[in-house]
């Protein structure tokens, strides 16, 4: 599963990372907008986009986005998220924008057709509760 689906082959790369390399020599990039999700049943169930900072086209591409990935039906009710990302061990804080659609559904009751279970944790781009996220 983990060869054929990329089944959580995140948890087998990032602990690679961890264990075999410095955290001074770890990086997040963070200056480009980048897209990861899984799609089952034509709906987002984990993951999302995140802006870079340095993307001159973060919003329209956070537009373009919504409208591919999430119902129209449900497009007003997502909200941009902001971030704050640390890139490197000593590097400052940078603010980026996500959307998740997987957790829009979570929160939508009134959406009779989901039947996917969401974690909060697999949301873009894996922030903390004070919407903050440093480099471990």
């Amino acid at each position: 599963l983990i060869f054929t689906r990329r089944c959580n082959d995140l948890i087998f790369q990032t602990a690679a990372i961890k264990l075999f390399m410095p955290k001074s020599k770890r990086r997040r990039y963070v200056d480009f907008t980048y897209q990861h999700h899984t799609v089952s049943n034509g709906l987002v169930t984990f993951g999302g986009i995140e802006t870079g900072f340095d993307d001159p086209l973060a919003l329209h591409n956070l537009d373009v986005y919504k409208r591919k990935h999430i119902p129209e039906r449900q497009q007003r009710k997502v909200d941009v998220e902001t971030c704050s990302v640390q890139s490197d061990e000593n590097g400052k804080l940078r603010e980026i924008y996500y959307i998740s659609p997987a957790s829009l559904r979570q929160r939508d009751d009134a959406d009779s057709t989901s039947v996917n279970t969401v974690v909060a944790r697999f949301e873009s781009p894996y922030c903390g509760p004070d919407q903050t996220q440093y480099l471990t």
